[in-house]
């Protein structure tokens, strides 16, 4: 019988042990990179609006949270209660590329290039309609009376509500307009230079001072403030993190998101994250820990936000199957 050299296996075990080694590590990384699931909480859907054509503007949740619009590639602008009930179908004619509140939630503004439209929502009455080569998109309102439009580079009009009389025009620089404000008005951020690098500075009557956003990895894309003007929360290389507004200073990564990073919204009482990706998901995560709570399939070329109560919120689905879409988090312990 020829002996056999047990060197001739060595190459083999040693490939065998190899695989296993990294089968463990690819195990304990998947382990690691599957964020937690929450127990005893789930997104479920509330409502379901088809919309004709797709979604051209929104959603956007009146400030009183109790009704959702949304416009449609139809002309049409419908507003939905949460439970789903459509309370108004306006119609604005071409499909609005913009939509804003009124700070009351009484009217509802409505733009497309061109041309404004204002309603009331109550009753859908139409309270102005404006025809103006500056009006670009409706970017909000400035008091309860006056609507806000852009003409798309460095100025911005006002109009009245009622009249749609031009109120005034100013000027706010590119720079200006890149600059996202607190909640309270005292701080700002804004992308400060090459690099996805993000600056905080303050805004009110305080010396002037600035401090970088720091202890994360890679470029930041996205920012958002936490309803208390405390934190803000971003995504990065490290995935979904939060900074201390007033030190900018990394505190915490919450999770690693599936795709590219399209949104991020705060809920009210600054409980949760919704983050919306660019694989077609918004994902509600808790801004403590980042436990995922729940999903929703979503648009990411449209939005998802929260209404004012901090448990109901809505998303746009793809163009395959075109909805509006009211979904709230419930406890089910």
């Amino acid at each position: 019988m020829r002996k056999i050299e047990p060197r001739r296996y060595r190459p083999v075990f040693a490939a065998v042990l190899l695989l296993g080694a990294l089968l463990a590590a690819a195990y304990i990384v998947r382990q690691r990179l599957e964020p937690p699931v929450a127990e005893g909480v789930r997104v479920e859907l509330v409502a379901a609006v088809d919309l004709e054509g797709g979604a051209s503007a929104g959603p956007a949740w009146s400030p009183d949270g109790s009704v959702l619009a949304v416009a449609s590639v139809a002309g049409d602008v419908i507003l939905m209660r949460a439970s789903g009930d459509v309370v108004q179908r306006l119609k604005h004619g071409a499909a609005a590329t913009s939509l804003a509140w009124s700070p009351d939630s009484t009217h509802i503004a409505a733009a497309s290039w061109g041309e404004m439209r204002v309603w009331r929502a109550s009753d859908g009455r139409e309270s102005a309609r404006v025809v103006a080569g500056e009006i670009y998109e409706v970017k909000g309102w400035s008091g309860r009376d006056e609507v806000v439009t852009w003409n798309g580079e460095e100025y911005f009009t006002g109009w009245h509500r009622d009249t749609g009389q031009m109120i005034e025009t100013q000027f706010v620089s590119i720079g200006q307009q890149q600059l996202v404000p607190s909640p309270d008005g005292k701080l700002a951020t804004w992308q400060s230079g090459a690099g996805g690098a993000w600056t905080v500075f303050q805004v009110d009557d305080g010396p002037a001072e600035e401090w970088s956003l720091q202890g994360h990895s890679g470029s930041i894309q996205r920012v958002a403030w936490s309803p208390d003007s405390s934190e803000i929360a971003g995504a990065c290389d490290d995935g979904i993190v939060v900074w201390k507004a007033r030190t900018g200073k990394l505190d915490r990564v919450l999770w690693a998101p599936p795709a590219a990073v399209k949104s991020i919204d705060w809920n009210y009482p600054g409980s949760m994250l919704l983050v919306l990706t660019e694989d077609g998901s918004a994902t509600v995560i808790d801004a403590r820990s980042g436990t995922e709570i729940g999903a929703s399939r979503a648009d990411p070329r449209s939005g998802a936000t929260w209404s004012r109560d901090g448990h109901h919120f809505a998303v746009v689905t793809s163009a395959t199957q075109p909805q509006l879409l009211a979904l709230r988090v419930v406890d089910v312990e």
